[in-house]
């Protein structure tokens, strides 16, 4: 993610070289068809950098957030939101991370990959415990992404029955502790 910021500012020098060729062809071109088509470039690539310059704003702001996070605010968060912040915290972590889709009967799939560690992770906002429904999900999730390990993270807590059932599913649980204990993490290696 952070490499991604690494080309915003060539993606501007690129931008300001079309438009001064945009204008030298406009002055000394006498052909309107090389004109319309260095014009075209030129809008391409003005909104090239624009979405690129959406996406790091987003991404840094979302950085900026997830190094002052508290589990509170995390609580107020919409799935799709919580998603999110639950990728840009592995990625702190030094993870490769994919957002799969959800549908209307499934959550979205976060897939995590180091060097030495693949996990898919299933979130879960909710302001009750957690059931056995995600575990399965975590669990066939695993198989289906051949990762080595699967987890459900939420911002509350897990039934008994259902820790059992990671337990004997090698489903790893992080409930709203191990949640806080992993921003202070991410929020340690920040201040380093």
């Amino acid at each position: 993610m952070q490499k991604r910021s690494y080309f915003i500012p060539y993606l501007c020098i690129l931008l300001f070289i079309s438009c001064i060729g945009c204008l030298l062809t406009y002055i000394y071109s006498k052909s309107s068809l090389i004109w319309k088509s260095v014009l075209c470039l030129a809008i391409f690539l003005v909104l090239i950098t624009t979405i690129c310059l959406v996406s790091y704003r987003k991404e840094k702001r979302l950085r900026s957030f997830l190094s002052q996070a508290h589990l509170s605010q995390i609580d107020w968060m919409t799935q799709e939101e919580f998603d999110q912040f639950t990728a840009e915290l592995y990625r702190q972590l030094d993870y490769q991370v994919t957002i799969t889709k959800g549908d209307a009967y499934t959550h979205s799939d976060i897939i995590a990959l180091s060097r030495k560690d693949s996990v898919v992770l299933k979130t879960n906002l909710s302001i009750t415990k957690l059931d056995k429904t995600m575990i399965q999900e975590a669990h066939e999730a695993k198989a289906f992404y051949g990762t080595s390990r699967a987890a459900v993270i939420t911002n509350n807590y897990f039934h008994k029955s259902t820790i059992e059932l990671a337990l004997k599913l090698g489903v790893e649980l992080i409930d709203r502790d191990k949640l806080n204990r992993l921003l202070k993490k991410v929020k340690a290696h920040h201040k380093h």
